[in-house]
């Protein structure tokens, strides 16, 4: 992979560092290797802590995924000169071709929702559709739920977040 900034990187100045700490990071670590496997036909053993996210993105994979096309998988343009790690791109159900993200936050304020668009509206569907893996039909952040409850939508990309991202690239680029 080479030195380019990734999608993370350059929307990182409109985060705010609260929204992470130590236990968010391991739990999102455990919950996506676990979804993963899930996406890969593996086995995977029940986590102690945090199955109910497990078992949140199995219902919504079991009625909703129709192919796997990527999971876990690192990108780069080198039109635009930035990369990133896709969760997820496959055809999902009454959606297409789609890049979802998964989140594991207790909940999502509207500047985090932004922030997601840019990600996987932005950033990922450009990505992808450079590499090879479009048209991509939709785009969207899937909230995974720690009680085990069917996962549900919590924001949709749209084209605009493509012009946004390759501004905020610009923006990051002018500060670097």
């Amino acid at each position: 992979m080479s030195d380019f900034p990734r999608v993370s990187d350059i929307v990182s100045p409109w985060e705010d560092a609260t929204w992470y700490d130590d236990v968010s990071r391991q739990r999102g670590n455990q919950v996506h290797n676990a979804i993963k496997c899930i996406c890969k036909g593996l086995w995977i053993p029940r986590l102690r802590i945090h199955q109910g996210y497990v078992d949140s993105f199995q219902a919504w994979f079991d009625d909703m995924v129709e192919e796997v096309i990527l999971v876990e998988e690192s990108l780069e343009s080198l039109n635009f000169g930035f990369r990133g790690t896709l969760d997820f791109l496959g055809k999902v159900r009454s959606r297409g071709r789609a890049i979802v993200d998964w989140k594991t936050s207790a909940s999502a304020s509207k500047k985090m929702i932004k922030l997601w668009k840019l990600r996987i509206g932005g950033g990922y569907t450009i990505l992808a559709e450079e590499n090879g893996y479009g048209p991509i039909e939709a785009s969207f952040a899937l909230m995974l739920n720690e009680n085990g409850e069917k996962a549900k939508v919590v924001a949709e990309g749209e084209l605009i977040d493509q012009a946004f991202f390759l501004r905020a690239l610009d923006l990051w680029r002018y500060f670097e």
